[in-house]
């Protein structure tokens, strides 16, 4: 073992063996300060708070100094604004498959290939919904990924459903896991093409 701590829940340091600078997510330690820096101010683990409020100026609601509502399941990695849920898989935020800038030429050519439906996120909306949803589902045993579920996708959505006949449909539910390790992996559905669950 390299590193080992024992910390706080709101990142306080009780145990370290060994130095490492790194603490919750986006946060390295300042050994002049004794505090956490992340990125766009600072964080005092003792107290729970940010010295400054959102730099932003957005709302900061009751809290506007506070670090996320729950630390052991929210983040805050540039000190900006925290994000509860899980995060998508790596892609999901680009060009890649069922990604929001997944091109639909391409999307078409692996509905046509494989002979399945591909769903294609609409925006980051989209994604920190099923991140959300994800969230509540269970893990595989030891937190590895858990099993498939459909959910009925946000309202609001903008994601699309490509399928092998060249045609487009607008999806109804999100088919989504939770990987077991802070990310998620799924895509929308339209529950009328949509082959079965597969575990």
């Amino acid at each position: 073992m390299l590193h080992h701590w024992v910390g706080g829940v709101y990142g306080s340091y009780t145990i370290n063996k060994t130095k490492c600078p790194i603490r919750f997510p986006g946060q390295y330690y300042d050994e002049e300060s004794g505090l956490h820096y992340n990125r766009h101010r600072y964080y005092d683990p003792e107290t729970a708070q940010y010295l400054s409020p959102d730099p932003l100026g957005l709302g900061g609601g009751t809290r506007p100094q506070g670090y996320v509502d729950n630390p052991l399941s929210w983040v805050d990695p540039l000190g900006l604004a925290s994000y509860d849920g899980l995060r998508p898989e790596p892609g999901y935020e680009r060009g890649k498959v069922h990604g929001i800038k997944w091109q639909e030429s391409d999307a078409i050519k692996r509905a046509q290939e494989t002979g399945n439906p591909q769903g294609k996120w609409g925006n980051r909306d989209d994604l920190k919904y099923a991140g959300q949803r994800a969230s509540e589902l269970p893990t595989g045993p030891n937190g590895k990924k858990g099993p498939f579920f459909d959910i009925p996708i946000n309202p609001d959505h903008k994601s699309v459903v490509y399928n092998p006949d060249g045609s487009k449909s607008i999806p109804d539910m999100i088919r989504i896991r939770n990987n077991g390790n802070g990310t998620f992996h799924g895509f929308p559905i339209d529950s009328k093409t949509a082959g079965p669950i597969f575990n």
